[in-house]
C-alpha cells in the first residue's frame, strides 16, 4: 500500500539550489519524480529504481561513496512511500528473514539492500546486523536533517535534484558513519519520543485565535461574500461556514508564535552556528583506542546564561569553536540570572524537534520552580492547547532543565576572551556571498581545507575550492586575509539563513577571527569563527574555559553527574 507525500514548502528550493549548484555530477538524471498527487504507477517506478540504485550500490566491484550516499537517499525516501505490510510481502519473496525491529525504514533497509540478519550463520548474522543498524541510524539522521531543512516536510526530494541535495547533506555532515554517529548522540535525548502529538482541527482554530487576538478591538478572521467599502472596510453580507480543512488551509497561513517561544526557537536555531564534530575521545573508555570502528564522542554545544542575562553558545570536548554571544531584548527565565547557567543538554532535542517547521506557534512557554533537583534553577516547559489528549484527557507537556554549568573532570563550554576587530564594515549584503560558498563547501569539508577570505581595497572576497565570491564595500581594508574552516562557514551560512535579520549584517574583520554581527527583533548577536591553522585547527587564541560562577543557594555539585555525560 502506498502513501501520500505531503505538500512541500516553498523553503525546500534553498537546498535544492545549493545541492544543485555544488556539483552538477550530484544531479542524477536516472531519478523518476514522484508528485504529491502521484499514482500507484510512481510509486512503483521510484520503488524499481530504488532496487536498481542498491543493487549497483552493494556490488563490490561499484561501490562508492556517491553509490552509498544514493542508495541511501533513495531508500529514506522510498520508505516514506510505502507501509509496513509492503515491504513484509516484498522481503518474503526473497526468502530473507525479518528483522527485530518492523518499522517501515528498517523493512525497506532490508528489501532493497538484502541484509539477512536471521542467517544462520553467526559471523554473518552479526556483521548484517551491524550493517543493518548502521544504515538505518544513518537514514533515521538524513530523515531529520532533511526535515529541518525544509519546514518538517519531504514532499521536494522526490525527483532528481531532490535525491542529490539528500547526497550533498550526507557529503556535508561527513559521510554515513558520521551521520549514524550524530542519530546514536541524539537518542540520548529521547526527541522522537518526547514530541507532542497535535491535534490538526485544534492548531488550526489555535492559529486562528491567534491570528485574531492581534487585531484591535477583539476582531476576528471572517471569510464571506460582501462589498468592499474603502481601502480598509469591507461589508460581509453573507458569511462562508468553513470546514475544518478549509480552517486549517487558511490557518496555516498565520504564524504567531508567543515572543517567549519565537525567541527560543530563534535561539537553538543561532546555535546551529557551532557544529558538532566528531572527537578521538571514546564513547566507552574501556575500548580499544586502536579500534578505527569504536564510537567516538562528538563536541556538543551548550546555551549558557551569564550573570546578568546574556547567553553564550559554545562548545564542550573542544579548545576552540564558533561562538555565539546573545543580548536578549526581554528575559526568557523571567528572573535576574545570578551565576552560570544552562539548559539541560539532553533535553535540547526534544525542544527542537517540537518548534520544528511550522509548529512553534502551537506552543506556549512557561518557567517553573526547579527545587526538586540540586542543581536547577528553573525549568522551561512547552505545552500546547492543540495537543492530542490522552485517554484520561491529559495533554503531554515537555521541559528542559536550567542548571548550574560544572563538571567535576573539568570538561566546560568555552567563553570569549575580550576581543576586538580590527576593522568593522556596517551593513553588508553578505548572506548570499556565504551561501553560495557555503554549497561548495563539501570536499573542502572532507579534507579540512578552509574558506579563504581575502581583502583589497574596496572588494572583500570569499573563496573555497573553485567557488568564489566577492562583495563589494568601500570599507573592507587592504590586505586582509583570513582562513576559517569549511564546517565552521557552512554550519553559520545555514543557520543565518534561518533567522528573520532585521538588520543588515555587519562584519569584524581580524587576522585570528571573523564576526559577524546583526539583530534580530527577539536579540542582538555576535557569531565568531576563529581562524584554521595550518594544521586544520582552530584557533584558540581568544578562548578559554568558562569559569562558572555559582547561583547563590545551590547545593554543592560534587558527586552528582557532570556536565560533560550529556
Amino acid at each position: 500500500m502506498s502513501k501520500k507525500l505531503e505538500t512541500v514548502a516553498s523553503s525546500s528550493a534553498v537546498a535544492i539550489a545549493a545541492a544543485s549548484t555544488s556539483g552538477a555530477d550530484l544531479v542524477i538524471d536516472d531519478i523518476p519524480s514522484v508528485a504529491p498527487d502521484h499514482g500507484a504507477a510512481d510509486v512503483t517506478r521510484w520503488y524499481e529504481t530504488t532496487q536498481e540504485v542498491s543493487k549497483s550500490a552493494t556490488e563490490l566491484q561499484t561501490r562508492s561513496d556517491k553509490a552509498s550516499h544514493k542508495m541511501l537517499a533513495m531508500i529514506v525516501l522510498d520508505a516514506e512511500l510505502h507501509d509496513v505490510e509492503f515491504y513484509k510481502a516484498e522481503i518474503k519473496i526473497q526468502n530473507i528473514g525479518l528483522p527485530q525491529n518492523k518499522d517501515a525504514l528498517t523493512l525497506a533497509m532490508v528489501c532493497h539492500m538484502g541484509i539477512d540478519v536471521t542467517h544462520t550463520d553467526k559471523t554473518i548474522k552479526n556483521n548484517n546486523s551491524k550493517a543493518l543498524n548502521r544504515y538505518v541510524s544513518a537514514g533515521r539522521q538524513l530523515r531529520t536533517e532533511a526535515l529541518r531543512d525544509n519546514n518538517g516536510k519531504l514532499g521536494a526530494f522526490f525527483d532528481a535534484q531532490g535525491v542529490a541535495s539528500l547526497m550533498r547533506i550526507i557529503a556535508d555532515k561527513g559521510g554515513i558513519n558520521a551521520l549514524m554517529k550524530l542519530h546514536l548522540e541524539a537518542k540520548k535525548g529521547n526527541a522522537s519520543t518526547d514530541l507532542i502529538a497535535l491535534d490538526t482541527e485544534d492548531l488550526a482554530e489555535l492559529r486562528m485565535q491567534r491570528f485574531a487576538d492581534r487585531l484591535a478591538g477583539g476582531n476576528e478572521l471572517i471569510v464571506g461574500l460582501g462589498r468592499r467599502e474603502s481601502e480598509k472596510s469591507v461589508l460581509v453580507e453573507e458569511e462562508i461556514r468553513l470546514t475544518a480543512a478549509a480552517k486549517s488551509a487558511i490557518a496555516s497561513q498565520f504564524s504567531f508564535p508567543p515572543k517567549d517561544v519565537k525567541f527560543l526557537k530563534e535561539l537553538l536555531a543561532v546555535g546551529r552556528c557551532v557544529p558538532e564534530i566528531a572527537t578521538n575521545i571514546l564513547v566507552d573508555r574501556f575500548d580499544d583506542p586502536d579500534d578505527k570502528s569504536a564510537p567516538r564522542r562528538f563536541t556538543r554545544r551548550h546555551y549558557v546564561f551569564d550573570p546578568g542575562g546574556n547567553i553564550t553558545v559554545s562548545s564542550i570536548l573542544s579548545d576552540a569553536s564558533v561562538i555565539v554571544k546573545v543580548e536578549p531584548t526581554g528575559n526568557l527565565l523571567g528572573m535576574p540570572i545570578e551565576g552560570h547557567v544552562a539548559f539541560r543538554t539532553q533535553q535540547v532535542r526534544s525542544v527542537e524537534a517540537n518548534l520544528a517547521g511550522d509548529r512553534a506557534d502551537a506552543f506556549d512557554l512557561s518557567v517553573e520552580g526547579a527545587t526538586d533537583t540540586k542543581n536547577g534553577v528553573a525549568r522551561i516547559v512547552l505545552s500546547s492547547q492543540a495537543a492530542v489528549k490522552d485517554q484520561d484527557g491529559k495533554t503531554k507537556t515537555v521541559s528542559m532543565l536550567v542548571q548550574q554549568v560544572y563538571s567535576n573532570s573539568g570538561v566546560l563550554p568555552l567563553a570569549l576572551v575580550t576581543f576586538t576587530p580590527k576593522s568593522m564594515i556596517a551593513g553588508v549584503d553578505v548572506l548570499s556571498a556565504m551561501k553560495e560558498i557555503a554549497a561548495a563547501c563539501g570536499d573542502a569539508i572532507k579534507k579540512t581545507k578552509p574558506v579563504k577570505i581575502a581583502g583589497s581595497r574596496g572588494k572583500l572576497t570569499f573563496s573555497v575550492g573553485k567557488a568564489e565570491r566577492s562583495i563589494n564595500h568601500s570599507d573592507v581594508p587592504t590586505n586582509f586575509s583570513l582562513n576559517v574552516r569549511a564546517d565552521d562557514f557552512s554550519a553559520v551560512s545555514s543557520a543565518l539563513a534561518d533567522l528573520d535579520i532585521t538588520t543588515g549584517i555587519a562584519l569584524g574583520l581580524d587576522p585570528e577571527m571573523l564576526v559577524l554581527s546583526f539583530q534580530t527583533t527577539s536579540a542582538s548577536y555576535s557569531v565568531y569563527i576563529p581562524k584554521q591553522g595550518i594544521d586544520g585547527k582552530r584557533s584558540d587564541r581568544f578562548m578559554r574555559k568558562l569559569e562558572p560562577q555559582v547561583w547563590p543557594g545551590l547545593a554543592s555539585t560534587e558527586g552528582s553527574e557532570a556536565a560533560e555525560a550529556e
